[in-house]
């Protein structure tokens, strides 16, 4: 059987080796690449294939949402798992309509996870149920993509993590009215007049 080759995308480098380690302990396995950001590992699929990504959801860098279709534009035979402590029915129904291939938890038994991966390989979707009732019946009050920009994904969950905007300024390096303007652009993008309303609306949609 040919090897099965992984790419492991998490910002804590202890997880992503623990996790390599075991994964290596199984021949049908090889871990071909590490990435402890969203931008870096893109980076390394433009020069670089392999055949699953694991990838954590609260790591730094573009949205999850993008670094799926991202990774699919460049490797359209690749399959990509979120390997997550998140476990919220919205954020897994986006990413699955992003392209994502399996929804694991980071807490389910190691067995679990490899034959999700065999699964995967062969051709499945490993989803959990809810997700996959999600996508037979849609629900049209969720809302949809809402066009921000890989800096107003960046400022917006700043924002969500108690940071007053002249913190975000410092934590991105950019002017207060560099972010002042991203918030508005924000707030007219989601529909929302203020910046509380901001954070409800990443709420409501899994995203805090």
């Amino acid at each position: 059987m040919t090897e099965i080759r992984l790419f492991l995308a998490d910002d804590h480098a202890m997880v992503r080796q623990a996790i390599a380690d075991l994964l290596m302990r199984d021949p049908r396995f090889a871990v071909i690449g590490q990435a402890a950001d969203g931008d870096a590992l893109l980076q390394a699929a433009r020069y670089h294939d392999w055949d699953i990504t694991l990838l954590d959801l609260a790591m730094p860098g573009p949205p999850s949402e993008r670094i799926i279709t991202s990774l699919l534009e460049l490797q359209p035979a690749q399959r990509v798992v979120a390997l997550t402590m998140v476990d919220d029915v919205a954020v897994a129904v986006r990413l699955a309509r992003a392209g994502l291939a399996g929804f694991l938890n980071k807490g389910a038994p190691f067995e679990e996870l490899l034959n999700a991966l065999l699964r995967i390989r062969d051709g499945e979707r490993v989803l959990p149920a809810a997700v996959g009732r999600a996508l037979r019946h849609p629900d049209p009050t969720v809302n949809e993509d809402p066009g921000l920009t890989d800096q107003e994904w960046r400022v917006l969950r700043l924002l969500c993590s108690d940071h007053a905007p002249a913190d975000i300024a410092r934590t991105l390096n950019v002017s207060r009215s560099t972010v002042s303007t991203h918030l508005r652009n924000i707030r007219d993008k989601l529909g929302v007049d203020t910046n509380a309303a901001i954070a409800a609306w990443a709420e409501r949609n899994g995203l805090s």
